[in-house]
């Protein structure tokens, strides 16, 4: 029976693969807000994040500082492996410290179905690549969406995401997402 933690690390694995990918970081992404290589930090750093709160260690970085020249994919999968390995051993019905206050489990894995599988489609979009999730994941990622998104963190500032980008009812698991996520399934870089 595949559980929560192996869809997550299953996720992890092909963000990784993607980001390995990278040869040029100054590439537009879908999500509006990060090149290729802002994506990368983005990616880098928060699961440095998540690698912190699942195994209890204080965070000992600025998020909004986090800058890596190069070794994106690298960082990444020490801080996926530690991530997983802490879900796996300490469990995830348990609150978690993230940046300053404990987040409920539930909160922390629905954050980790959406994220990471959302900035792997940007990635493999970007470069113009296959995407190797699945759409198991996919639904599981837009039903964590529906839970985290509400309408007061949709706008056109920074940070924010999009509105929803309208799509055929016949769009595909990914397209749905992706539009939920307010990126536009049709972009091409």
């Amino acid at each position: 029976m595949t559980t929560t933690i192996d869809h997550i690390e299953a996720e992890l694995t092909e963000a990784h693969r993607l980001m390995a990918l990278v040869r040029d970081t100054a590439l537009r992404t879908p999500c509006a807000d990060f090149t290729v290589g802002e994506l990368l930090d983005h990616m880098a750093c928060w699961i440095a994040v998540f690698d912190r709160a699942a195994n209890e260690r204080a965070l000992d970085f600025d998020p909004e500082g986090f800058h890596l020249e190069s070794g994106w994919a690298e960082a990444f999968a020490i801080s996926a492996e530690g991530l997983v390995s802490g879900l796996r051993t300490r469990g995830i019905d348990r609150p978690m410290t993230m940046t300053s206050d404990p987040v409920p489990g539930a909160v922390i894995i629905d954050m980790l179905a959406m994220e990471y599988i959302g900035h792997g489609l940007d990635l493999a979009a970007a470069l113009g690549v296959d995407h190797r999730f699945t759409a198991e994941q996919a639904e599981l990622a837009l039903a964590a969406s529906t839970r985290l998104i509400s309408p007061e963190y949709r706008g056109t500032a920074p940070g924010q995401f999009h509105p929803i980008v309208p799509v055929a009812e016949n769009a595909t698991i990914f397209d749905r997402f992706a539009a939920f996520l307010g990126r536009d399934p049709a972009w091409r870089g």
